[in-house]
């Protein structure tokens, strides 16, 4: 049978991973709604204030400077052209440091800028791209040369003729460090159940579902990838 110091260290392994998904879930749920509400306004806004740019120059920079997520816009050639306050805030950058500069040169880790550029090249041909009019996660530099891990939605615009992009960022290293956590969380709830000999099991109620932890798959026999009943 298990010992009650093998229970304990289950009972609060699984404990800290309920308190933490909870709140990891209460936070992703917020922040996703919130961004996409955010960048989908926004992205519509500046859309159509940049198909007349030389005229709204004055209401895209208002739009900019007030958003919470950086917002950055490259032309043809991958040189920055706008760098909002929220952006010089996130990577240390300030405008006058990076406007008129290639932004895979400073932004982008090393090991990325050979493919950002290559690919930056087909969007400035075609407007299109594997990341266009996609929310993607990736590894960002800051000035100092930290690594943080980066939220960015691109969109397309064109202007006379010209391909340009439009980037909204958001700095998750927060979201992704609470992540981390729950995931060491998981693993030492699973360790704490395989020493217990005692297995698990969570049911989604509101989509029916029912997920069952490893060890009450060895329990039962069964093997993971059947979908337990």
């Amino acid at each position: 049978g298990e010992t009650p110091d093998a229970l304990a260290i289950l009972l609060a392994a699984f404990a800290s991973v309920l308190v933490l998904l909870s709140r990891i879930n209460s936070v992703r749920l917020a922040d996703n709604i919130r961004l996409r509400i955010e960048q989908s306004t926004l992205i519509a806004d500046l859309r159509r204030l940049t198909a007349a740019l030389q005229t709204s120059n004055d209401r895209f920079r208002g739009f900019g400077e007030n958003a919470h997520d950086a917002v950055v816009t490259t032309d043809a050639k991958g040189l920055v052209t706008y760098w909002s306050p929220a952006a010089e805030r996130i990577f240390g950058f300030s405008a006058n440091e990076i406007v008129g500069h290639k932004i895979h040169m400073l932004l982008a880790p090393k090991r990325y800028r050979q493919d950002a550029e290559k690919g930056f090249a087909e969007f400035a041909r075609t407007g299109q791209g594997p990341l266009v009019n996609k929310t993607v996660h990736f590894s960002a530099l800051r000035k100092n040369g930290s690594e943080f891990p980066l939220e960015l939605s691109i969109s397309a615009m064109q202007v006379s003729g010209h391909w340009l992009a439009l980037g909204i960022g958001r700095d998750v290293t927060e979201r992704s460090s609470v992540e981390a956590k729950l995931r060491e969380r998981e693993a030492d709830l699973r360790e704490a159940q395989r020493l217990a000999h005692i297995g698990s099991w969570l049911w989604d109620l509101k989509n029916d579902a029912v997920t069952w932890s490893e060890e009450l798959y060895r329990i039962m026999h069964l093997d993971p990838a059947s979908p337990p009943t």
